[in-house]
């Protein structure tokens, strides 16, 4: 690695660590006179910027290093119940995982579920989308809380996902519907359960690929 590649590999160290630093100090772990402050690891960031512009290196990286244990001395220094909601975001794992029990147990009773409707629309559309979006969540949740970049202010959007993804679902089914209007099919029974399989997958992909929908109504609406 030349010098420069060397200088881009500790300028983005210590912007990862910036950013460490920011979501931490969002989720309050500076709170309560901790051993060291954010203006310390801002200076550790500083001193670290200047050691490598002036060819240092290895003591840029050891700075940075010396931060990023200093930083996990104060998240370690939190209680097990803060470190369990913020580090490894508990609430949030088991608030999807009942949601998706939730939504497997409705599997079981399809005969009662398939009579309940929303305005017309099946209940077992909404309980797709919510799936959808539930397994986004996780997928999602997982990759933050593995990258250590989960924000506190985006908490309630996970809270929230099984609801949107519900209604992104409801969406999906309606246009679905407005599109097959006018068009005469004739199927038999394969037909139509073929036909509920495509509308349910439709719903599913809506609640997990909230993007897909959203540039469809920007599409239809424009």
């Amino acid at each position: 690695m030349d010098q420069e590649e060397a200088l881009a590999d500790v300028e983005q160290t210590a912007q990862e660590f910036e950013a460490h630093i920011l979501y931490r100090s969002e989720a309050g772990v500076f709170q309560g006179s901790p051993s060291v402050s954010v203006a310390d690891l801002a200076e550790v960031i500083e001193k670290s910027r200047k050691k490598a512009s002036n060819g240092d290196i290895p003591e840029a990286r050891k700075l940075l290093l010396t931060g990023y244990s200093e930083l996990h001395k104060v998240v370690l220094a939190k209680s097990l119940r803060w470190r369990l909601l913020h580090i490894h975001a508990v609430d949030l794992y088991l608030y999807l995982a009942a949601w998706t029990a939730f939504l497997l147990i409705m599997g079981f009773y399809p005969d009662k579920v398939s009579k309940l409707a929303t305005w017309g629309i099946p209940a077992t559309v909404l309980a797709f989308g919510a799936l959808g979006g539930v397994l986004r969540g996780l997928w999602w949740l997982t990759k933050k809380v593995e990258g250590r970049n989960l924000r506190t202010q985006f908490r309630a959007l996970y809270y929230a996902a099984p609801v949107l993804a519900g209604i992104l679902g409801m969406l999906a089914y309606l246009f679905a519907d407005i599109l097959l209007a006018g068009l005469s099919v004739e199927a038999g029974e394969d037909g139509e359960e073929e036909l509920s399989i495509g509308v349910y997958a439709l719903a599913f992909l809506a609640g997990f690929y909230w993007e897909w929908v959203v540039n469809k109504i920007k599409d239809f609406a424009g």
